[in-house]
C-alpha cells in the first residue's frame, strides 16, 4: 500500500533508464567482479574500440528486468538459486582519459574541480600517507598514482567466475588489439560458502548503502528501490528498509533532484554547471584499501568481553 505522507518520486522512464549505466542504480550486486585499468594508445582506435564497447555496457534498465525477474523467481519458487545468470560491463572514464579524447571547450564545461585534479593530487587531503616511505603513499600505488594513472575503468560481474572469465578475456584482447594497455587489473570475490554474499570481513555487503528514489514508470508504487517498511511506522517514509535510508537520486546522477541538506524529504535542485554529455551520468570513485580481517575481529572481540 502507498506511504502516508511520502513524497512524488520522480519518474525514470526509458530514456534515463537506458542512459545510467546499472552499477549506479540498482547496482551490480553480482558475487564474481574484475577490473580492468587501461591506458588509450592511437586516440583513433581507441575511439573505434570504445563505440564498439558501447553495445556491451549494461544500463539501469537491464538490470532493473534481470533483478526484479530473479525477486520472483526466488519468491515463487522458495529457493535462493533459481538458475538465473548474467554477465554485465560498465566504463568509467578519467579526467586523464577525457582530456585525450574532448576538445579543450568541450572539456571547459565540466567544471569539477575534485574530479578534473584526480585521485592522486588530492591524496593528501583524504588523509593518505604523506611519507614516500610509507606503503600507502601514493608513489607506491599500483594504479592511479603519479606515473600509473589509467585513462579508464572497465568493469565487469557475473553471477559464475567462469562466464567473468570469459568477458573479462575478451575485452582484454579486443582493448590489446585496438592498441590499449593494461595498466592493472583486479579480480573481486564474495566469500563461499554459507556466507555466501558477504564481504571479507563477513558482513552482508551493500547492506547499509543508501537507497534512492525514483520509480520505473509513472506507477505510484513501481519503485526502482523496493520499500520494505510498514506503512504505518513513521519512518517508512525516510527508509526502504531498516540501515537503508532514501536519498533524491541527483545525489548520485548528475541532472536529477538532490538531497536538501536541511530536510530528509525535501529536494535540492540539480546540478547546473556541468555539459550536455554528462547528463544523467555519475562520478565514481576507485579506491584500493589495505584490510586486516584478523586485527579487526581481534579488537572486537578484546573490546566487547
Amino acid at each position: 500500500p502507498a506511504i502516508p505522507g511520502a513524497p512524488i518520486e520522480p519518474v525514470f522512464g526509458p530514456e534515463i533508464a537506458s542512459q545510467v549505466q546499472g552499477n549506479v542504480l540498482p547496482g551490480f550486486n553480482k558475487p564474481f567482479q574484475h577490473f580492468l585499468f587501461l591506458r588509450f594508445g592511437d586516440i583513433e582506435q581507441s575511439k573505434a574500440w570504445l563505440r564498439e564497447l558501447l553495445s556491451s555496457i549494461t544500463a539501469l534498465d537491464e538490470v532493473l528486468a534481470w533483478v526484479r525477474l530473479f525477486r520472483y523467481r526466488r519468491g515463487s519458487e522458495g529457493r535462493r538459486d533459481v538458475g538465473l545468470r548474467a554477465t554485465w560491463l560498465n566504463v568509467a572514464i578519467s579526467a586523464r582519459g577525457l582530456r585525450q579524447l574532448l576538445t579543450k571547450s568541450q572539456l571547459a564545461e565540466l567544471q569539477d574541480q575534485s574530479f578534473l585534479q584526480g585521485m592522486a593530487e588530492r591524496s593528501t587531503y583524504l588523509g593518505d600517507p604523506s611519507d614516500p616511505a610509507h606503503a600507502g603513499h601514493r608513489g607506491r600505488w599500483v594504479v592511479g598514482g603519479p606515473q600509473n594513472e589509467a585513462d579508464l575503468m572497465v568493469i565487469i560481474a557475473s553471477d559464475l567466475e567462469s562466464d567473468l572469465e570469459d568477458r573479462v578475456r575478451d575485452v582484454r584482447t579486443r582493448a590489446k588489439n585496438s592498441g590499449l594497455s593494461l595498466v592493472f587489473e583486479q579480480r573481486g570475490a564474495v566469500l563461499p560458502g554459507d556466507l555466501r554474499g558477504h564481504e571479507h570481513f563477513g558482513f552482508r555487503d551493500g547492506i547499509s548503502q543508501p537507497a534512492v528514489r525514483g520509480r520505473a514508470s509513472s506507477g505510484e508504487l513501481d519503485f526502482i528501490e523496493p520499500r520494505y517498511m510498514d506503512p504505518g511506522d513513521p519512518k517508512a517514509v525516510l527508509y526502504a528498509k531498516p540501515g537503508r535510508p532514501l536519498v533524491w537520486p541527483g545525489q548520485f546522477i548528475i541532472g536529477m533532484a538532490r538531497q536538501d541538506p536541511q530536510s530528509l524529504l525535501g529536494t535540492a535542485p540539480p546540478l547546473t554547471r556541468y555539459p550536455s554529455w554528462a547528463r544523467h551520468g555519475s562520478f565514481v570513485v576507485a579506491r584500493r584499501l589495505r584490510q586486516n580481517v584478523t586485527k579487526f575481529w581481534g579488537f572486537v572481540n578484546a573490546t566487547a568481553s
